[in-house]
């Protein structure tokens, strides 16, 4: 019964400003009523926001308040919020660039590399650089500042605001240039690697183009070449295969869920039946039912549950795989 209770109070949050984490939407929504949980979804392998995520109320009076306003705007940004039991992916437009609202040319793409590539530099940047690529960031992708500046005791946003600004009327365009110049001046390495990157999308982000002779398990496992994935299977020792199946990458997922993130449901199929926990746990403790659930891939589902995966585990969140899906189909499923 709380279960439920707890899947009628969850609001689905669309258009969410890339720079909003858990806490920032967490307060955001607190201000309705008290918000046990809230979720931006961010893509496993760049660490990137997906711009959409979950708040769950603890009570209907902050359920119904937040519900009932007129128009959210979070960062210049006017939030999609409505109820989460509404089949949201299959309505949803969750193309990055749409979200953006711009047009995938040569300049948006290495623009968007650029954007990725910031995120393995955080942590050796100042915050005056941080600032300049905030900057940058929002005037590419939203044209000039077209919000108030924050009270004065909001400093951080405050801060924000004025990097956004003293941009003015530089055209998006140019700003998407400049921010890639920017990226390229802090790590010529990045200047290197631009060609190797494809076309985004929302849950297969930029990866580098390999030969067959460059690649491995797991780049086989992302591409769902099962062939592959068998014969080099059946060359690893029996005793030794579990272990290898079972291992977290750098991104901290094994390979059962980036199968399940693609939607590879043969790839699943091949890597249980050669040892892989059903309920092997992520870095945040999802299990591969959560990401099969979170992208909708029903066939996957399917299979995991026959694969006897648990529907009741939890990340470290507190979300369950029926709490981050809004594909009513795969909610049926998970109760059955």
């Amino acid at each position: 019964m709380a279960s439920n209770v707890r899947h009628m109070l969850r609001l689905y949050v669309g258009n969410i400003p890339w720079t909003i984490g858990n806490n920032e939407l967490k307060q955001y929504f607190s201000k309705f009523g008290h918000v046990n949980f809230a979720n931006v979804v961010f893509n496993k392998q760049t660490g990137l926001s997906r711009n959409y995520g979950f708040i769950v109320y603890s009570n209907r009076e902050g359920f119904d308040s937040a519900l009932n306003v007129q128009s959210h705007k979070l960062e210049g940004n006017t939030l999609k919020v409505e109820p989460a039991g509404t089949n949201i992916m299959s309505t949803e437009n969750f193309d990055d660039l749409a979200e953006l609202g711009i047009e995938e040319d040569e300049a948006t793409l290495n623009f968007l590399n650029a954007a990725d590539h910031v995120k393995k530099l955080v942590s050796t940047l100042d915050n005056n650089t941080l600032l300049d690529l905030y900057g940058l960031y929002k005037q590419a992708t939203e044209g000039p500042c077209n919000i108030p500046r924050p009270s004065w005791y909001n400093m951080k946003a405050r801060s924000k605001w004025d990097a956004w600004n003293k941009l003015c009327n530089i055209p998006q365009h140019e700003a998407k240039t400049d921010y890639v110049k920017l990226v390229r001046s802090l790590d010529n390495k990045f200047m290197n690697n631009t060609e190797k990157w494809v076309s985004v999308s929302i849950f297969q982000q930029n990866e580098e183009v390999l030969n067959d002779g460059e690649k491995s398990l797991l780049d086989y496992v992302k591409d769902g070449n099962k062939n592959v994935v068998t014969n080099i299977l059946g060359k690893v020792d029996v005793e030794d295969r579990a272990d290898l199946l079972n291992q977290l990458d750098e991104s901290g997922m094994g390979l059962i869920h980036w199968a399940a993130d693609r939607g590879h449901h043969e790839i699943i199929s091949i890597l249980i039946s050669n040892g892989t926990d059903v309920n092997l746990e992520d870095s945040e403790m999802q299990t591969s039912l959560h990401y099969a659930a979170a992208c909708g891939h029903k066939e996957c589902v399917r299979v995991l549950l026959e694969n006897n995966a648990d529907v009741n585990l939890a990340d470290d969140s507190g979300f369950t795989p029926k709490d981050v899906t809004t594909d009513e189909e795969i909610v049926k499923m998970l109760m059955e």
